[in-house]
């Protein structure tokens, strides 16, 4: 078949064959994904669950042995790896490529729940579709001062409750991580002589805090037509609170938590800290779920930035 001869016959059906093929082009470079390496990531999925103060051996006996017993039945898994360190596990669990990973979530979750149970103090394990490393981060952002009197690392509790919900709430980004800044707690200092002087031990002490620092349901009261839901709040939500805790009952009066310690507001013990341009700061990092396309979230990332 002559084409050159196909062409001069025939310019219209030539010309529209054209204006399709630049059409179709100007669309494809409008909506197809661009980034420099293809997209080949793995199907991953990390629980991670925090236990403060505890050993990587506590840890792991009691929190990362359990998940394990449960998570291994977990379908299209391919490897499961663990890690225990102080105060924290986590379970990397990788699957075959081609898995549908907001099942896998799912079928993670539902095995997760079947741990028969965990320590007081734990929290909830926290889970996603990313490998929860640093080094996976697409983007790291730096909040600093230059006033060297500041303690930036106060900041942790408020980049915490208002920019890091901000920033993973942004299309394509699984987690959003905080490091270097040091969370706010409740420090009751006590006085060992007084403690000694009204027959009270440590552990009393810790369980009368324990036991008093929740809320309760006391169930329903049927009014009329109404079933009033009641219930008991005792969470602390001032310092006060904690020092009019009632230890015990001695010389024909109470023992609160105030006769026999101090009680204060202050932050975490240091155990790390981030330095940018040789001041003191908070590094957060960002990082992307599986299979969203780097350049649009750093585009979205940018704007919540911004």
């Amino acid at each position: 078949m002559d084409y050159i001869r196909f062409a001069i016959d025939n310019p219209v059906k030539v010309t529209v064959g054209v204006l399709l093929l630049v059409l179709f082009g100007l669309i494809a470079l409008a909506t197809i994904p661009i980034q420099l390496t293809p997209n080949v990531d793995r199907p991953v999925i990390t629980v991670r669950t925090n236990w403060t103060g505890r050993s990587p051996e506590e840890v792991e006996r009691e929190i990362v042995e359990e998940q394990e017993d449960k998570l291994k039945g977990v379908s299209n898994l391919k490897k499961m790896t663990s890690e225990a360190e102080e105060g924290q596990g986590t379970i990397r669990l990788e699957f075959y490529v081609g898995t549908n990973m907001d099942r896998a979530l799912q079928e993670v979750s539902d095995k997760l729940r079947e741990v028969p149970e965990y320590p007081e103090d734990v929290d909830e394990p926290v889970i996603s579709a990313a490998e929860s490393t640093g080094e996976d981060a697409i983007a790291w952002m730096v909040l600093y001062s230059d006033d060297p009197s500041f303690d930036i690392q106060s900041l942790h509790d408020a980049v915490d409750k208002q920019i890091k919900p901000y920033l993973e709430r942004t299309p394509g980004v699984t987690e959003v991580n905080i490091y270097g800044g040091r969370e706010r707690e409740v420090h009751v200092r006590v006085d060992p002589e007084r403690l000694a002087h009204r027959g009270i031990t440590y552990r009393r002490l810790r369980e009368a805090l324990e036991r008093e620092n929740v809320n309760v349901s006391a169930g329903n009261l049927p009014e009329g037509r109404l079933d009033l839901r009641i219930r008991t709040v005792g969470q602390y939500d001032h310092l006060d609170d904690v020092r009019q805790t009632i230890i015990a009952y001695a010389d024909g009066g109470p023992v609160r938590v105030a006769d026999v310690a101090g009680v204060e507001l202050t932050l975490k013990k240091r155990r790390a800290f981030v330095r940018s341009r040789g001041y003191p700061a908070l590094a957060i990092n960002a990082i992307r779920e599986t299979g969203s396309n780097v350049i649009d979230v750093m585009n979205h990332l940018r704007q919540r930035i911004e």
